[in-house]
């Protein structure tokens, strides 16, 4: 699942005008630094699919298939419980070069910085079972979790102004240390259904039930620190900027379509939908503001805090998958996967109980606002994004002793991929590769394991101009299946 990087430009620019205007003598107002919620880029879950590049819709062939594609549960021949555990190390660098344009006649300067972390969580749990409809067509049916959203991230940088002049003559110097950290998730309690209707093709639905209560209800929290002093005229200006946001509560529901076409002893076909849908979320903001220097004691007049009720509409997503099996050993699969970013889209509305600040993007008829960017939809170019990704296993085994019980299979995987990020104007682009491999004995247990190693180089930010980014993330997967 990739992240939006929309947060940092916000962030900059907003601490930025806070600073450069908290040394006004007008200055009567703090701009908030709003953080855009991440941008969904849904993978699906196990170690097994993604070892494989997660090019798995066209094979679907374990309970993960309730994620890929629903119609493959089809294909589980008895009871199984399956739980895959993940943990993830990511690097960022971040290097950019801004203008502040309204306040200043030439204010530019750097951000620079970066920061790893680990984080380890439940990525999927679930338990299927096959029977019979009317003695007729077969059946499957599953209960799962999956995790679909992980906005873990944390990041350190010091963002300097070079020299400048602000409007009134005054020369202005700057630097802010930020710490910014995001944790949570949004996972989702699946049921779904596979019926085979002949033997060459299968249906399949799931029905997702969004929901925050594996992180404490609370979707994400996100801290931002900054710590800046700088030279306003002769005189020496501080600032300290807090804000926490808390998105808790997240509700929403929609559904996975499949299809499962074996098309011929060798090839198999598979399509997914993921419908659109809208979800509801709290936020509640806490932001402070203190500045310091000669003859300037500014503490922020905005509210401890404030809350929002936010409608977020999610986008269409279609997926369509070919996989070729060469023979019990060898299998190859490419998949192909459309996002409508464009569609991306969140409305921030009041609640009559809480007094807020006037703002024009919140309230009844605020418009609707672009995820990617953080501002007005209609002013946003954002395109669909495209992900293509190839896997390939290979399966070693006793052909003479395949149908005995406690044989062990080994089972080497490998994938390449190109995960573009939506961006403003062109997507940024990402790729990857992952290897990975598994154990299993026939009819009782399996166990596998993925590495995916994922990057973008000069990966622009979107709404900070000339900024540019560098990002490295490395995942690790653990999932094991019983079979009953």
């Amino acid at each position: 699942m990739t992240v939006s990087k929309g947060w940092i430009a916000t962030l900059c620019v907003a601490g930025s005008l806070a600073i450069a205007m908290g040394a006004l003598p007008a200055f009567s107002q703090v701009p908030s630094a709003p953080i855009p919620f991440p941008t969904p880029t849904p993978t699906g879950q196990g170690a097994r699919a993604q070892a494989m590049g997660s090019a798995f819709v066209a094979i679907a062939d374990d309970a993960t298939a309730a994620s890929w594609n629903p119609a493959g549960l089809i294909q589980l021949q008895s009871p199984e419980f399956s739980i895959v555990g993940e943990t993830t190390y990511r690097y960022e660098d971040l290097d950019s070069t801004f203008s502040n344009g309204p306040l200043a006649r030439s204010t530019s300067g750097p951000a620079e910085g970066s920061k790893r972390f680990w984080n380890g969580q439940l990525n999927f749990a679930s338990f299927a079972f096959p029977f019979t409809i009317l003695d007729r067509f077969p059946a499957v049916a599953s209960i799962s979790y999956q995790q679909v959203f992980s906005v873990d991230r944390h990041l350190e940088f010091t963002l300097r102004s070079r020299p400048a002049i602000l409007t009134g003559g005054a020369p202005f110097t700057f630097s802010q240390d930020i710490s910014f950290r995001q944790e949570g998730g949004i996972g989702a309690f699946s049921p779904a259904f596979a019926v085979q209707l002949n033997p060459s093709l299968s249906l399949g639905l799931a029905v997702n039930f969004y929901t925050d209560e594996f992180y404490e209800s609370k979707a994400f929290v996100t801290e931002t620190i900054s710590r800046g002093r700088g030279i306003f005229g002769l005189s020496l200006v501080t600032s300290e900027f807090a804000q926490r946001e808390e998105w808790r509560n997240f509700e929403g529901m929609n559904f996975t379509i499949g299809a499962l076409w074996n098309v011929s002893e060798h090839w198999t076909v598979g399509a997914t939908v993921k419908t659109p849908f809208q979800a509801e979320v709290t936020r509640e903001t806490s932001t402070s503001l203190i500045q310091r220097g000669p003859g300037l004691n500014f503490i922020s007049s905005r509210p401890p805090s404030f809350i929002d009720e936010i409608e977020i509409k999610f986008p269409l997503i279609t997926a369509l998958g070919v996989a070729y099996r060469h023979d019990d050993h060898l299998t190859l699969s490419l998949d192909v996967t459309r996002t409508e970013q464009d569609d991306f889209q969140f409305k921030i509305n009041d609640r009559a109980d809480v007094p807020i600040l006037s703002d024009p993007f919140r309230g009844a008829d605020s418009p609707r606002l672009n995820f990617v960017t953080g501002g007005a939809d209609k002013q946003a170019h954002i395109r669909p994004t495209h992900t293509v990704r190839l896997g390939a296993e290979y399966l070693f085994f006793d052909t003479e002793d395949a149908t005995k019980q406690f044989v062990p299979v080994y089972a080497l995987r490998a994938g390449l991929f190109y995960d573009p990020e939506p961006a403003q104007g062109h997507p940024n682009d990402f790729y990857g590769f992952s290897v990975g491999g598994g154990i299993a004995f026939k009819d009782r247990i399996a166990i596998d394991f993925a590495y995916i190693y994922r990057f973008g180089d000069n990966v622009e930010i979107a709404g900070l101009p000339q900024a540019e980014g560098d990002v490295r993330q490395h995942r690790f997967l653990v999932s094991t299946i019983i079979y009953f």
